[in-house]
């Protein structure tokens, strides 16, 4: 699904298998966890390669082997399981509902109507035709995944519509909120630079995780009841504007997990023992983060109401600067399936 000699972050992939389905549920072990042991089974059988490590040893990034990648892309065509769309094609007709695009021109993509795909990935790209983008969030209605974060979202243009509200307006819910399909959605790296957020009854019936990191400009989060029924994790943070903890969050009963990172005081504050908790009783685990030195794995975290203190990966803070590290949360849209 990878173009040839492609580095993917490990974290990456693991949210696209999460998103896919491809990991089984653990009744001790969070997904990602699950996953991660996929990966490292994977690498020690020789099936894909590591291609970048953190300071701690953990797998950074991987690849395939060129020789291996042609034996999976024959295996994706025979079973229908995911067709790449290169450059040298200019039209693509098949049953497979996962499409791959590397480096298509702008011709296949202004056409591109194969309504039955439920997830897309693209790659090298120069720009986004509008009549794409447009059908994509109109149309495609048993989409499950998306992955544009190697596209140039930065090149659409003003008069798109609904779609352009999505990064200027108060409202960028809108274009997603009924995509019927959606399991994961991440706003990251100011994709949105509003004051508000808001969740309404009936959307985004089928989404598991949610993730909101590095808006800078958020101040309000609200969240209706009937809205996210069936979320089960919310990330949040480092939103250092978000000084009151969302009561909607009272709304999500099937919540599993919260994890904020760099929240401000205040926010901590009156969840930890303070006049907020209430907001959060019902879920069953409160991560509380911050991080300490770049990298993902960067951070100290604590459970809320445990004064045990777990630094990530069990490393001991290294004050030195990781130049390398690619922050994980750099998502601009969403997968999950």
């Amino acid at each position: 699904m990878y173009p040839e000699d492609y580095s993917i972050s490990c974290v990456r992939l693991i949210r696209q298998w999460i998103a896919e389905d491809f990991v089984k549920e653990s009744k001790k072990k969070t997904l990602e966890e699950v996953a991660r042991e996929y990966m490292i089974e994977l690498i020690h059988r020789s099936l894909i390669q590591v291609s970048e490590v953190n300071f701690d040893g953990n797998v950074r990034r991987c690849q395939l082997h060129d020789l291996f990648r042609e034996i999976v892309l024959q295996k994706m065509e025979d079973l229908s399981f995911c067709h790449v769309l290169s450059r040298e094609e200019s039209s693509f007709e098949g049953l497979s509902q996962r499409l791959s695009m590397d480096g298509v021109s702008y011709n296949v993509l202004e056409g591109f109507e194969d309504k039955h795909i439920h997830s897309i990935l693209l790659f090298n790209l120069d720009e986004l035709p509008k009549s794409f983008m447009i059908t994509f969030f109109t149309d495609f209605k048993l989409l499950k995944v998306m992955d544009f974060e190697d596209a140039p979202l930065y090149h659409i243009p003003e008069d798109m519509g609904s779609l352009f509200n999505l990064w200027l307006e108060d409202d960028p819910l809108k274009a997603l909120q009924n995509l019927p399909n959606l399991l994961q959605l991440t706003f990251s790296r100011q994709a949105y630079d509003g004051e508000q957020l808001h969740f309404k009854t009936g959307g985004f019936l089928k989404l598991k995780e949610l993730g909101l990191h590095h808006l800078n400009g958020l101040y309000s989060l609200m969240i209706d009841e009937g809205a996210l029924p069936l979320l089960e994790m919310l990330s949040i943070g480092p939103t250092p504007q978000l000084k009151e903890v969302p009561s909607g969050i009272h709304h999500l009963r099937n919540l599993k997990q919260l994890n904020l990172a760099d929240m401000p005081n205040e926010f901590e504050d009156s969840l930890d023992h303070g006049p907020d908790n209430w907001i959060v009783e019902h879920v069953p685990v409160v991560c509380i983060g911050h991080k300490v030195r770049i990298g993902y794995y960067g951070y100290d975290r604590h459970i809320l109401g445990s004064k045990h203190l777990e630094r990530s990966r069990k490393q001991t803070i290294n004050q030195h600067d990781d130049h390398k590290d690619n922050d994980s949360h750099d998502i601009n849209s969403v997968e999950k399936g």
